[in-house]
């Protein structure tokens, strides 16, 4: 019977699961902790989006860096030769400028990924205590429950013996006593190791976020501060570069356009002096040509 008794409650245990005592004086604390489970779960998955957003953009600056330099190669370095002299724009000197200042943001966020890391770290830690208390809650009810099932057993059997005293059944009495003995010990181990782990965790809440917090204004703090050095090469340099260029490659065009002009005005002289040879005296075309 006691082990017929013993596998119904782990197969309703299983099946149904054991239902906390509506009396029971941490049921506060469980609700509290649940709602913390939740509340850190959504943390932890908010930090490693994060995380992923910052990798995500990091493949895309690579890519602004690399479409920034193929653009702005000379022609004279690609497949089309292109001559270029010392005033002609230099406008791959303003890519380098554009990559090199991209390329010190990337490389203040890859020096502070451990930052992030160590935040992710954190709200994990914090997830997996939380996940283990409410285990431990579960198993505090089993062993609630089994506590239970002796004092009832108990009341049971001495009801009985108080009717009509056995000796067997003085034994089972002194045997099952044993047994509620053991289970209020092990009821009373995972009770005290409940409240301990319930007082750390909900008394050490606001210290174990703003653990995280700290790292995560660092994180902020220091890459904001290393995007400010590049403003001026983004908001001086670059568009003076991009002015000065500009105004060369223009300067540029009209020096193409004039030799341009030059070069056609001579050629139709000269065929206008070849034209004239056919029909005018030697002596007369070289006075006038």
């Amino acid at each position: 019977m006691p082990f017929y008794s013993k596998t119904v409650r782990d197969f309703k245990d299983s099946v149904f699961g054991v239902k906390p005592d509506k009396k029971d004086p941490l049921q506060k604390a469980r609700e509290e902790v649940t709602e913390y489970l939740a509340k850190a779960k959504d943390l932890h998955a908010t930090l490693v989006n994060f995380q992923r957003n910052v990798d995500e953009m990091g493949a895309i600056r690579d890519d602004v860096v690399r479409q920034a330099r193929s653009f702005l190669i000379p022609l004279s370095e690609g497949d089309f030769p292109v001559n270029y002299s010392d005033t002609s724009p230099q406008y791959a000197q303003v890519g380098e400028l554009f990559a090199s200042q991209i390329e010190i943001m990337g490389a203040s966020k890859e020096n502070t990924r451990s930052l992030l890391n160590d935040s992710i770290a954190v709200a994990e830690t914090l997830v997996e205590r939380l996940t283990n208390l409410v285990t431990q809650f579960n198993e505090r009810d089993k062993a609630a429950e089994v506590v239970d099932h002796y004092k009832e057993k108990l009341s049971a059997l001495n009801e009985e013996q108080a009717k009509k005293p056995k000796k067997a059944l003085e034994d089972r009495i002194k045997r099952n006593m044993v047994k509620q003995e053991d289970a209020v010990s092990n009821f009373q181990s995972i009770d005290d190791s409940c409240r301990s782990a319930v007082t750390s965790l909900l008394e050490g809440r606001q210290a174990d976020f703003s653990q995280i917090l700290e790292n995560m204004c660092l994180y902020i703090a220091t890459n904001v501060q290393s995007s400010a050095s590049c403003v001026p090469v983004f908001t001086k340099e670059i568009p003076e570069a991009v002015d000065r260029n500009k105004a060369l490659r223009e300067e540029q065009v009209r020096a193409n356009k004039k030799a341009a002009e030059a070069a056609s005005k001579d050629l139709t002289d000269r065929g206008e002096c070849s034209s004239a040879s056919t029909t005018t005296p030697v002596a007369k075309v070289e006075s006038t040509c």
